[in-house]
């Protein structure tokens, strides 16, 4: 950690104590109290920011086993694939994105059908899917879960593509989480797939 790093926290700490000066106002002042308590340096980041590594998780990206999808070129044509969940450990999907064509400025004219394959259960209440414009994100802004949901080791999220014209386009779909090395790291809050 850089000296400017370590002045500025030290300053929060300070201005936090006196009760003003500009750092306070962006310190929450539990925070700021339970820092002043920690014996460590990693402890005292860790109660500023609220942010601890765990070891137990790490950030994955899963992509379909056909990367790029060809869409169908016929109009309801339909192109499957899937995303296969490896058996080392449960994937916590929290955002998905979705490019067509290679720079992403082709038009998004399919829509998207997620099914997993432990339990048949779809994303959405919609038959065939919704629209890649309601559930694709792009990687500049990436649709964000409403909650993150729990998908099983070795299972599978079975993805289908409708066209929506008589286009053909490759078509990215991804989904980002973290994969939960061991169980006891879950968040209870996270629904299960």
């Amino acid at each position: 950690m850089g000296a400017y790093t370590q002045r500025a926290i030290a300053d929060a700490i300070n201005d936090a104590k006196a009760g003003g000066g500009p750092y306070a106002a962006s310190i929450i002042p539990a925070a700021v109290s339970a820092a002043m308590t920690s014996a460590s340096l990693g402890g005292l980041l860790q109660r500023l920011f609220g942010y601890a590594y765990d070891s137990r998780e790490q950030v994955y990206f899963y992509q379909p086993t056909d990367y790029p999808l060809a869409s169908s070129a016929s109009l309801g044509g339909t192109a499957s694939t899937q995303i296969i969940i490896t058996q080392d450990a449960d994937f916590i999907a929290s955002k998905i994105t979705y490019v067509v064509g290679a720079d992403g400025t082709e038009a998004r004219d399919q829509r998207l059908q997620l099914i997993f394959s432990n339990n048949d259960r779809q994303w959405s209440s919609q038959q065939g899917g919704l629209h890649a414009l309601a559930i694709g994100g792009t990687g500049q802004l990436p649709y964000i879960l409403a909650k993150p949901w729990l998908i099983s080791r070795n299972s599978r999220v079975n993805i289908t593509l409708t066209s929506l014209s008589a286009n053909a386009r490759n078509c990215y779909v991804d989904l980002h989480g973290w994969k939960a090395l061991d169980v006891s790291s879950l968040d209870l809050t996270t629904r299960r797939a």
